[in-house]
This record gives C-alpha cells, structure tokens and sequence, in this order.
C-alpha cells in the first residue's frame, strides 16, 4: 500500500495521512504505512493524528526541527513559506543531548550554560540570513533528548516541520528513529519534507 500512495503521491505537491493508534508492540517496531511513505516519498507528507482538529491549534506557532544550526539552510524554507502563508509566527527548535555518563566528560571546561548559549547564537547567526523583520521568528534551543523535545513541542505548535536526510543506500529507509518515533507520539499534524527536493 505505501508503495502506490508513494508512487501516486508524487505527482502531487502534498501526501496526507492519518496516523494510527498502535499498542505496546506497535511503539517497539514504530513501522507503519505514514512512516513508510515518509521515508520515501519525493513530497511533503503530511502525518495528521486521529485525535487532532483544526480547531486545537488554531492560534499556535510552526514548529520545525533543526538537526544542528548549519543545517537551516535545508531544514527551515519549508517550515518559514508555510508560517509566512499562514500568518503564524515560527519556532524554530534544536535539541541535543549527550549520554549522562559521557556529560561529565564532554562539559570539562565547556559548561552546559555557555554550550547552550552558543547554540542559541549559532542558529540565530544562520537564521539571520533568510528571515526578515516581519517574520515572527523564535530560537528554542533545550538540552534534552530531541525525540522528546519534539514530542513536547507538538503539544504547543500548529505543525512541526521536519526533513528527513538523503538515504546513504539506494533501498534504505531514509527516516531515522527520531523521526518515526515523533510521527507516532506527535500531538499535532507532523510534515515530513525531502531535503533534496
């Protein structure tokens, strides 16, 4: 099945799906028919939850995920066109974290505060470059667990806009764990985009 909507869906400009209610075995595996198309489809998809109305995020932000600040310049036109069309400010959201073990290791002589401090300046320095001053745009940098910054930011957002990298195999699947696990926990309409198109 998610191969035909792939195939159809790309003579298209949009792909939108709703997402599945799975159980316990399902958030293990986190495969389904939105992930598969996702992750292979030449044009936004758009994974909406069975529990969402328009309604719910009538007056809430766009929300996209950026991997790290130098990649802006692939991950936010799409999310920034969209807040721009639709009149909504934009969020623009980084996360990172390391394993607690390794913390201590990796914040010697680097404290967390000034790390999350650069992070901010280095996205707002990318940023600057391609927003203007009427775009109500927002830098949100946390240190935490992307999956669960972003899961958190769907609770808040109108849409989260996130692209998915090019696939380093021809066959292979090109969403990563983050992305899956966002698109079955998310709280509201999550848009996969292709970096490449």
């Amino acid at each position: 099945m998610a191969r035909s909507i792939v195939e159809r869906g790309n003579e298209t400009r949009l792909i939108v799906l709703e997402a599945r209610e799975i159980g316990p075995v399902g958030r293990l595996v986190t495969r389904s028919v939105s992930t598969s198309v996702a992750a292979h489809a030449h044009v936004p998809v758009l994974v909406v939850p069975r529990s969402w109305t328009s309604a719910v995020g009538a007056d809430l932000p766009v929300t996209v995920g950026v991997d790290e600040p130098l990649d802006v310049k692939h991950e936010v036109p799409f999310a920034l066109e969209m807040a721009r069309e639709t009149g909504r400010p934009l969020v623009v959201l980084h996360a990172a974290w390391i394993a607690e073990p390794y913390q201590g290791v990796a914040f010697v002589g680097y404290p967390l505060k000034q790390w999350l401090d650069d992070a901010y300046q280095e996205l707002d320095t990318a940023l600057s470059g391609m927003t203007t001053e009427a775009d109500a745009v927002t830098c949100d940098v946390h240190w935490a667990r992307p999956v669960d910054a972003l899961v958190r930011a769907t609770q808040r957002s109108s849409v989260l806009v996130l692209s998915r990298r090019p696939a380093t195999r021809p066959l292979a699947p090109h969403l990563g764990p983050v992305i899956r696990a966002v698109l079955h926990h998310a709280e509201c309409p999550v848009m996969v985009v292709d970096r490449e198109h």
